[in-house]
């Protein structure tokens, strides 16, 4: 294995210099799994650390480092990657000024965060990396991700690695909702027809259901619903595909509440969803307690076996409770690793990103407004799934933000 582990590196460093785009590919089929066939975190570990992504994110810090200054990339994008960089090294230095903890523990405990570096990749190699590229890439993956899902569901057949008894959990379900939003944006422009569009949405919204989260879920069906009435200009979709979209909608929630072994299933995710939010509120009370102990600041990154934790968890009886961080409650995990003042400072850079999408004006507006749409929906996400920590809601989110700020840029769009 550690020969297969030097073969990824070196294909990492080579893609990534060379080839910026396949690198891009590589690096979001890595946090796939690879389509579910080979898991780089489990099978590159040292010391029970996973090397897989924080390899390829060591790369990529590596490769923006010595191929060139930050500052010679445009303001909108150094605002934005400076924000980024900044709370990342805030999370680091935080708890060694607090002395909570090793300097090599509070580095590894912020791996999660270094998928930031994937922006300023992105933005440094932006005239090889056109918006495009990036939607065409991002469509077919959440179309196998949601196919993945309903093929499990039908068959039990499914990628190995996304697989663990009988539970099946494919990377990522953010995928999905981004790759319907890209769709959305076809079907505005006039690029796919109202029946193509409800195919494609049939498919993501069941990937979407099934997949368990809720939150996003309803977040994306409900922007895109109202979007679909609200969005105007040049490009306008007419009364009978809206009413389309509406009565599939409906005909879907119909068959939801009226077939027995459907309603079945969703009951059984719904109440498994409702078990989550009380589990929630059990396991974030020591949280909650150290919370308010530094309420405006935080810890910053805290490694799950530093000192500290010992005087706040009371239990480690499951994985909710190991550690300071959690992925289930966003903004308390905001809030512990980056106080108020982090929180606030987290809100005003998206805030950022979003103001830019809609006060876009070039002729690509209609994707700028609709990738302001799905950053928008992480606000409420980020209540039940840390998306704004997590590399699950960093990574398209990151994409998300390269693609408003870049299509401003009208050479950067589709082809270079």
């Amino acid at each position: 294995m550690i020969i297969v582990f030097f073969i990824y590196i070196l294909l990492g460093l080579k893609l990534s210099i060379s080839y910026p785009r396949h690198f891009v590919s590589f690096y979001i089929l890595a946090t796939t799994k690879f389509l579910g066939f080979f898991d780089p975190e489990a099978a590159f570990v040292f010391q029970g650390l996973g090397l897989g992504m924080p390899s390829l994110n060591i790369i990529v810090f590596t490769v923006v480092l010595f191929r060139g200054k930050l500052r010679r990339i445009s303001k909108d994008y150094r605002v934005f990657a400076y924000g980024l960089i900044g709370i990342l090294i805030y999370g680091i230095l935080r708890p060694l000024i607090m002395g909570i903890e090793s300097w090599l523990e509070a580095v590894m405990a912020s791996k999660e965060f270094w998928t930031i570096g994937f922006f300023l990749y992105l933005a440094k190699f932006r005239r090889k990396i056109p918006v495009g590229y990036l939607i065409k890439l991002v469509v077919p993956l959440g179309l196998y991700l949601s196919s993945t899902y309903i093929l499990f569901e039908l068959s039990g057949l499914a990628p190995p690695v996304y697989i663990n008894g009988n539970v099946f959990k494919a990377y990522y379900p953010t995928y999905i909702s981004l790759a319907w939003f890209f769709v959305f944006y076809f079907y505005l422009i006039k690029n796919i027809g109202t029946n193509r569009f409800l195919i494609y949405s049939l498919v993501f919204s069941i990937g979407l259901i099934l997949a368990g989260h809720s939150s996003i879920t309803i977040t994306t069906i409900t922007l895109i619903g109202l979007s679909t009435f609200i969005l105007r200009g040049k490009v306008a979709t007419s009364v009978f595909g809206v009413l389309r979209f509406t009565i599939a909608i409906i005909t879907l929630a119909l068959l939801t509440l009226y077939s027995d072994s459907i309603n079945n299933f969703v009951s059984d995710v719904l109440s498994k969803e409702d078990s989550a939010i009380s589990s929630r509120e059990k396991y974030n009370v020591f949280r909650w307690d150290a919370i308010m102990d530094s309420p405006y600041l935080g810890y910053g990154f805290v490694h799950k076996n530093a000192p500290i934790n010992e005087k706040y968890i009371d239990f480690t009886s499951n994985r909710f409770t190991e550690r300071f961080e959690v992925i289930d409650s966003g903004y308390v995990d905001v809030l512990i690793k980056f106080g108020i003042f982090g929180l606030l400072a987290i809100i005003s850079l998206w805030l950022y990103i979003i103001k830019k999408a809609f006060g876009n004006k070039t002729p690509s507006h209609f994707l700028a407004k609709v990738c302001g749409l799905f950053i928008l929906q992480y606000f409420l996400i980020n209540y039940t799934w840390s998306v704004f920590t997590y590399s699950h809601g960093l990574i398209p989110g990151i994409m998300v933000a390269y693609i408003i700020i870049s299509v401003q840029k009208a050479n950067y769009l589709w082809s270079n």
